[in-house]
This record gives structure tokens, sequence and C-alpha cells, in this order.
């Protein structure tokens, strides 16, 4: 469910796991989704992204 974007909140309802961290010790991501989330994040070299400090 985690990698299909399912909140964590909502797999945990759906799993009956009362913990936090017993539905996080159940999850496990693929390695599209990581890299999905990773691609999501702007790049540091992006020189599209205005400069810090730039007005």
């Amino acid at each position: 469910m985690a990698n299909a974007g399912i909140s964590q909140e909502i797999r945990q309802k759906l799993t009956g796991h009362k913990d936090v961290d017993t539905n996080t010790l159940y999850t496990h991501l693929d390695f599209p989704a990581l890299k999905a989330a990773v691609d999501a994040v702007p790049s540091l070299n992006d020189t599209k992204q205005p400069k810090l400090g730039a007005s």
C-alpha cells in the first residue's frame, strides 16, 4: 500500500496496527517508490531554482 502512495494513517487503520512502530516495521518500499520520492526533491544543481539571498 505504501508503494501505491496510500498514507501511513490509512495503512495503519486498514491493517489494524494500533502502534505506528508496528506499521512501520511491516512497511517495505520498493525501488521505484524510493526513486520517485528522490526525484520529487529539487536538485541542488538545478539552475532554475532561485539562489538563496537573491532578489
